[in-house]
């Protein structure tokens, strides 16, 4: 028995059977960036931080307007992404054995309401994704987050990469993401709006299971 990747979500039982089918339901970057913090353990303020720089005043026509503390710029947060828990694991005449975080499970069946999830084994998923992406000519990157205690350290100059770390507070999601966006030949195919993006890649029960975790 080889040891594979797989992808693991947490959500209500009708939304992975939809998944199971093949519908892709992609959140933008902005409702994670700006949902309240309390009580959630996905929102996420930093979404796209680029950079942080320490401005005394801001010059407004001939309005000079001080300013107090660090000022944080963005990048745009219309981009559609998919995430997944990802994790090791082997496939048995039992099911799929693996480790998971014991805490994300607790956070995320609070978060969602729901001990449903579905496990998708991840190679053949992230083909599928890839292969309609390609088809219609949508920018797509994805890959493992990166946690850190100081995120803003590396900053590099493609701004797809700074939605691809996060603050080490969230490395109990060992998250993997999908992100989506125009490309230079089809500008146009995904609306910059706050709305889901949604598309089908085609049944995927064969390639995936859905589970009740244990209470």
């Amino acid at each position: 028995m080889s040891v594979k990747r797989f992808l693991l979500r947490i959500d209500k039982k009708e939304y992975l059977q939809s998944l199971a089918n093949g519908h892709i339901f992609c959140n933008r970057i902005a409702k994670f960036k700006k949902m309240p913090t309390e009580n959630s353990k996905i929102a996420d303020s930093n979404e796209g931080l680029a950079k942080e720089e320490e401005i005394s005043h801001i010059t407004i026509n001939d309005l000079v307007l001080n300013v107090i503390g660090p000022v944080r710029f963005y990048y745009p947060d219309y981009f559609p992404i998919f995430c997944a828990y990802e994790f090791e694991g082997i496939s048995t005449t039992k099911g799929i054995q693996g480790i998971v975080d014991l805490s994300f499970i607790e956070e995320m069946k609070k978060e969602k309401n729901t001990s449903s999830a579905i496990i998708i084994e991840k190679e053949p998923f992230v083909n599928l994704l890839i292969s309609y992406c390609n088809s219609k000519k949508i920018f797509i990157r994805c890959g493992s987050i990166t946690y850190s205690d100081s995120p803003l350290k590396n900053n590099e100059k493609e701004p797809w990469k700074a939605f691809f770390r996060k603050d080490y507070r969230f490395a109990n999601q060992h998250e993997w993401r999908f992100l989506l966006d125009n490309s230079t030949d089809a500008p146009d195919i995904i609306p910059n709006s706050n709305s889901p993006y949604e598309f089908d890649i085609g049944n995927i029960s064969k390639i995936s299971q859905i589970i009740t975790l244990p209470s």
